[in-house]
């Protein structure tokens, strides 16, 4: 039994999360998280993040909101990217000469990953994830050897008998 995974709605998945993650994490020293430096941005990074979390999983289980992630999934990731780096370039008033930190990083590469994520889910790349344990159990138990070059589809092969039919043809003459 195999299973396809859309290998875009995937990766904005992970993005999202991570994009998620970051929020709590360092974003300027001494230790200020997004939720601390941030007015609006973070809530809408967290809306973002949230949406494209479950919009990948209700996509991925088969049951999807009734929206065309394809459609919805590209200006949510530009918005990301862009609310990342602004934010990243131009520090928030809270944050203003201040350095940034492993939280602002981790929310530039989820945004990232989201954007490619929804590039690439119009594409419709695809992970499969195949298993099935049936067939390999019945290699362990040996029931059904898996077939060699040569073997029962292959050109039937005899051993070799005397000397004689080792010994290449000469066409000129047997010495």
């Amino acid at each position: 039994m195999s299973e396809r995974i859309n290998a875009g709605i995937l990766l904005a998945a992970i993005g999202a999360v991570a994009l998620l993650i970051s929020l709590f994490l360092d974003w300027y020293e001494p230790e200020l998280s997004a939720w601390t430096v941030f007015e609006l941005v973070d809530v809408v990074l967290a809306a973002i993040a949230v949406f494209v979390v479950l919009t990948a999983v209700l996509a991925l289980a088969g049951r999807p909101l009734g929206i065309d992630e394809d459609r919805w999934l590209p200006p949510l990731g530009a918005a990301a990217l862009l609310l990342v780096v602004v934010s990243i370039v131009n520090n928030p008033p809270a944050a203003n000469g201040l350095s940034e930190e492993t939280g602002a990083w981790i929310g530039l590469a989820g945004a990232i990953l989201i954007g490619l994520g929804a590039l690439l889910a119009p594409r419709r790349i695809s992970v499969v994830i195949s298993s099935s344990p049936r067939e390999r159990a019945r290699r362990r138990a040996g029931a059904d050897p898996p077939t060699e070059p040569g073997g029962p589809t292959g050109p039937a092969t005899e051993p070799l008998g005397s000397e004689e039919e080792t010994r290449p043809n000469n066409p000129v003459g047997r010495g």
